[in-house]
């Protein structure tokens, strides 16, 4: 038998379901943990806490390739 991935649910812009934590039903949230490993909870953190994240991120990643490059994606490579 070949294996076969479970289809993960999505929302109407294709993003896997998401559990709202301000109003989040904990039985439904473990039986999608139960079925599929994993849970996304969503609005975890302020949009602030998400601004100050991907700074840091760019942050990291622009001391590897020493130079700015966030607002350059001619410059976004792999390497």
């Amino acid at each position: 038998m070949m294996f076969q991935p479970l289809i993960v649910p999505r929302d109407s812009e294709g993003y896997v379901k998401g559990f709202d934590i301000s109003n989040v039903k904990i039985d439904d949230a473990r039986a999608f943990f139960d079925r599929y490993g994993f849970v996304v909870f969503e609005n975890v953190f302020t949009p602030e806490q998400c601004a100050a994240t991907i700074s840091y991120i760019w942050n990291v990643i622009e001391s590897f390739v020493e130079k700015p490059i966030r607002h350059d994606e001619n410059l976004w490579t792999s390497k």
